[in-house]
C-alpha cells in the first residue's frame, strides 16, 4: 500500500489430483470482446449465458464444452439452458454454433431488442434446429428464479428491460437519458448458491448500476465474484463496485481496456485500491484476454460466512496457445 501496509493473502498451487468435487463451477470464456459464461450447477444441469462471437465460439467456447460437457443418452452433450443478455452480436452471434454443437434444452432472452440487424432473419434464424428462442416473463427486474439448479440456487433479476417502474423507479428513463439502450437494459442478475454469490454484471454502464444499488443494496452489500464486462471502458458506477466489494473482478474484455480512464482510473487506481485498504485483503482483478478461460469452483459444504472461505479459480489457454493451466486457491 502506499502508507507502507502491507497486504497479505495465501496461495497455494495445486495439482489437479488433489482438485476436489465442487457443488457449483463457472466459467467465464476468454472471448474478447464479448460474453460467455457457463455453469455446472449443482443438480447436473447447465447453464450458458450468452455466446460471443461466431468465431469465438467455434475457437474457444464449443472445444473447452466438448471436453467438458456429460454426453446423454442420445449420445449428445447437453446444455440445459442458455440465457440471451441482450441482441449484440458480441453476446448472441455464436448461438447457431451452440446449437450445431450440441443439444440445448432452451433459450430465454431479455426483450431487448437490437439496435443493429434483426435476429429473425437468415443467418440468425434458429427454427431449423427445432425452436426458436422466447422471452421469458422470468427476466423482470426483482424476479427470483428458483426452478434451476436445485434447492440451493437462487437467482435474483437485478437489470432487464422490463421492470415496474412503480416498484422500481430509478430504471425510468429519465434516469438513462441518451444512455437508455440495449446495454444498460442488459439482462444483469445474482447467482446465490448458499452462502456465496457470483454477480453477473451484464452490459450495464453506470446508469444501471446505479439504479441496482438504490434498489438492492442489501443484497449487494456482498459480493464474491463479479463478472463485469468489456464496458469496463466505458462508464461506471465507482459507489457500485465499491458497494458490492468483491473478492475477484473479471472483466470479459480485450486489451483497449488499458486505453480507458473508466478502467485505468476509476477501477485501478480507485475502486482497488479502496477496497483493499478496507478489508486487508488482496483484490484480484483478471482480464479473459490475459488469463484465457476462468474456471471457479465453490464447494458446496462450505459456509461461506466463515473465516475458512475459499475461492478458487483456474485459468485455461488452448493447448495452440502453448500456456500451462495451473489452479490457485484462495484463503482468507
Amino acid at each position: 500500500m502506499d502508507n507502507g501496509e502491507v497486504l497479505r493473502s495465501q496461495l497455494k498451487i495445486v495439482s489437479d489430483s488433489e482438485a476436489k468435487n465442487y457443488g457449483l463451477n463457472v466459467v467465464a470464456f476468454n472471448v474478447g470482446h464479448g460474453t460467455s459464461v457457463l455453469f455446472f450447477l449443482p443438480n447436473g444441469e447447465t447453464l450458458l449465458v450468452d455466446t460471443g462471437y461466431d468465431h469465438m465460439a467455434e475457437k474457444y467456447t464449443i472445444p473447452f464444452m466438448k471436453s467438458h460437457l456429460p454426453v446423454n443418452r442420445h449420445g449428445k452433450q447437453r446444455i440445459d439452458h442458455i440465457f440471451i443478455s441482450h441482441w449484440h452480436y458480441d453476446h448472441f452471434h455464436g448461438l447457431n454454433n451452440i446449437l450445431d454443437a450440441f443439444d440445448v434444452g432452451s433459450i430465454k432472452y431479455n426483450l431487448s431488442e437490437p439496435e443493429r440487424g434483426d435476429w429473425r432473419k437468415d443467418p440468425y434464424n434458429y427454427a431449423k434446429h427445432g425452436f426458436e428462442p422466447v422471452h421469458s416473463p422470468q427476466f423482470k427486474v426483482g424476479n427470483v428464479i428458483d426452478d434451476i439448479g436445485g434447492d440451493d440456487v437462487k437467482i435474483k433479476i437485478l437489470n432487464a428491460a422490463e421492470f415496474d417502474l412503480e416498484r422500481y423507479p430509478y430504471f425510468h428513463s429519465k434516469y438513462f437519458g441518451e444512455w437508455d439502450n440495449a446495454n444498460n437494459r442488459s439482462l444483469s442478475f445474482i447467482l446465490k448458491f448458499k452462502d456465496f454469490v457470483f454477480n453477473f454484471g451484464g452490459d450495464t454502464y453506470q446508469h444501471g448500476q446505479i439504479a441496482m444499488l438504490q434498489h438492492f443494496p442489501e443484497l449487494l452489500a456482498k459480493t464474491h465474484v463479479y463478472h463485469g464486462n468489456h464496458h469496463f471502458h466505458g462508464g461506471l458506477s465507482t459507489d457500485f463496485l465499491k458497494h458490492i466489494n468483491p473478492y475477484l473482478f473479471i472483466a470479459s474484455a480485450c486489451d483497449v481496456a488499458y486505453d480507458r480512464a473508466a478502467f485505468v482510473s476509476d477501477v485501478m487506481n480507485n475502486v482497488v485500491p479502496t477496497l483493499e485498504q478496507e478489508s486487508n485483503i488482496f483484490i484480484e482483478n483478471l482480464h479473459t484476454f490475459e488469463v484465457g478461460h476462468i474456471v471457479i469452483r465453490v464447494d458446496g459444504s462450505l459456509d461461506w460466512t466463515d473465516s475458512s472461505t475459499e475461492i478458487i479459480y483456474e485459468t485455461y489457454y488452448s493447448e495452440a496457445d502453448d500456456f500451462p493451466k495451473f489452479r490457485i486457491l484462495y484463503l482468507d
